[in-house]
């Protein structure tokens, strides 16, 4: 909902001149060949109005409603998902969960940090985000703990890639 930020993250302007968004979208892009955007859309510049957008079919479940759009949308089987917040972002960080050898769910984990919203999902985790949802547990952790979703370490030095913004100071 962006409401320490004060106005809709994926709008917010780097000082290069791109938006978060737009930032995420280009690391993105090069480690997946389709990109998906879900939600509400507010912000989202016209530089990326030609990428599919799917609206969140659980409203105000935050990001286990958005997976929850996301894994029903028959887009693909596995998704790599992530928020527009990461302003330093990079292919490399995403490129952790790319190993196929790695089976079922992944999620980064950087010192004793979990970044539970930088994962790789199949379809088969949509029943148990059905589950979440109906016991309103939107916690992304639950996922990753009932799922048993493989921790995969982000590198030391990449580890300041995977700080979201949240306020404008974050940003400074």
């Amino acid at each position: 909902m962006s409401s320490r930020m004060g106005t809709p993250k994926a709008g917010v302007r780097l000082p290069d001149g791109k938006t978060m968004i737009e930032h995420v979208y280009e690391a993105l892009r090069e480690v997946c060949p389709r990109v998906v955007l879900v939600g509400h859309g507010e912000g989202v510049p016209s530089s990326l109005k030609h990428l599919p957008q799917l609206e969140d079919r659980y409203l105000l479940c935050g990001p286990m409603g958005a997976l929850e759009s996301l894994l029903s949308s028959n887009e693909d089987t596995q998704y790599l998902i992530t928020p527009c917040d990461l302003a330093w972002v990079t292919p490399e960080v995403y490129g952790c969960l790319l190993d196929e050898t790695l089976r079922g769910p992944a999620v980064l984990k950087r010192e004793d940090h979990i970044e539970h919203l930088i994962a790789r999902y199949s379809i088969k985790e949509l029943p148990l985000v059905h589950y979440l949802l109906s016991k309103k547990f939107l916690a992304m952790r639950y996922l990753t703990d009932i799922a048993n979703a493989r921790l995969i370490p982000v590198p030391e030095h990449l580890h300041f890639a995977l700080h979201n913004a949240n306020t404008p100071g974050d940003l400074a």
